[in-house]
């Protein structure tokens, strides 16, 4: 039996979201851009995806919604567009490669956090003072880490942004929040979602856009105009039918999946310490996603357990997807103040709505017998 404890990585569609797509391709050709019935067809479905996903974030202008293949992309459309306007940028240590590089690639500063992981709104003050003038600044900061889970105080970050009458631009990396946590637009400018985090379909995502930031923000993916030019090219109307399906029953049954998710990921971490005293979990004292838990095993090299697990029935992660496969300590855990050995030493088991109690128990079982055997090898 394989237990699949890798959720931030990616999850599996829903069927509905699957019968949603199927049912959509055979159809036939859909191009939204299209002048005749076909194409009526397909904005309509669009139209109908944008309705549901503005509905989601609390909107209330669906054109704000601009359909993408993932974060990355969101991500990039923002910074790349900015930097057009020579935008000085900001953003935290801990963001996800397609910020940080970026960010860096046009010059921008990077915010350290704190051990728990936190964003230092005195940093963020300091970095923004120096960064005010002519041009408009852009802040980036995600809504949630997707190796430790821990959550940002957009609320405060956000207040602070506004404080510079109207030369702040916040953007937000909601790839990992979605639909595992309350989002609000208050104060923010952009926020990025990957669909293939709550179970629509890979390659599928969108970003919002303010009034005033698409009012200002040059188009960086051009061609033939669609998604209002932010985002040229025949938009893939089967996926984002199964986005659709996907936030619909997201947000239907959204305080109960939270509340599921919060109860598997607490028993995993109650039960693990029971049988791995030796084990931490990282930023434990921290707001952080009800589906995530970073451990440290203590003088276990984490790529061999997470191998021995892998043998065992069990998928979990040693690092964001984006980078674990490369044989290098945590930029996120070393970024908190641990050790490279330390940061060498973690795991991080993140779960869906798919995952059972069952399954944890069994999986904890499996962890712990792996943990025993590579410490007895030392």
């Amino acid at each position: 039996m394989t237990i699949y404890l890798d959720a931030n990585a990616t999850v599996c569609q829903l069927p509905e979201v699957a019968r949603a797509v199927h049912a959509t391709a055979a159809l036939g050709p859909l191009n939204a851009s299209s002048a005749h019935s076909r194409g009526d067809a397909a904005r309509l479905i669009l139209s109908e995806a944008k309705e549901a996903v503005c509905d989601a974030l609390g909107g209330d202008d669906p054109e704000n919604i601009i359909f993408v293949s993932g974060g990355t992309e969101a991500n990039n459309i923002i910074i790349n567009g900015l930097a057009r306007l020579g935008a000085p940028m900001i953003a935290t240590a801990v963001e996800h490669a397609s910020v940080v590089e970026p960010v860096l690639a046009y010059g921008g500063t990077l915010i350290g956090v704190n051990s728990s992981g936190v964003l230092c709104l005195a940093a963020l003050r300091q970095a923004l003072n120096e960064a005010v003038g002519a041009q408009p600044v852009l802040v980036c900061v995600q809504a949630a880490n997707s190796e430790t889970g821990v959550i940002q105080p957009l609320v405060e970050i956000a207040e602070l942004c506004a404080e510079y009458s109207g030369k702040v631009y916040l953007h937000v990396d909601a790839a990992q929040a979605f639909g595992r946590m309350p989002l609000s637009l208050t104060g923010i400018d952009s926020i990025a979602v990957s669909g293939h985090k709550f179970h629509a379909p890979l390659g599928s995502g969108f970003l919002y856009l303010s009034d005033r930031l698409a009012d200002v923000l040059p188009r960086s993916v051009l061609g033939g105009g669609q998604e209002r030019g932010f985002r040229s090219g025949t938009q893939n109307v089967p996926a984002i039918a199964g986005l659709d399906t996907a936030v619909r029953m997201r947000f239907a049954r959204f305080e109960e999946i939270v509340s599921e998710l919060t109860r598997l990921r607490d028993f995993f971490e109650r039960l693990l310490l029971s049988v791995v005293p030796d084990a931490r979990i990282i930023a434990s004292k921290s707001a952080r996603l009800p589906n995530t838990s970073n451990i440290m095993f203590r003088d276990v090299d984490a790529l061999a357990l997470m191998a021995n697990l892998d043998g065992a029935g069990v998928i979990c992660s040693n690092g964001s997807a984006c980078s674990s496969m490369k044989p290098s300590p945590s930029r996120v855990l070393r970024e908190m103040g641990l050790t490279e050995s330390e940061a060498f030493s973690c795991l991080r088991f993140s779960f869906s709505e798919f995952n059972t109690l069952a399954e944890i128990e069994l999986a904890v079982t499996r962890i712990a017998e792996a943990f025993r055997k590579l410490k007895a090898l030392r």
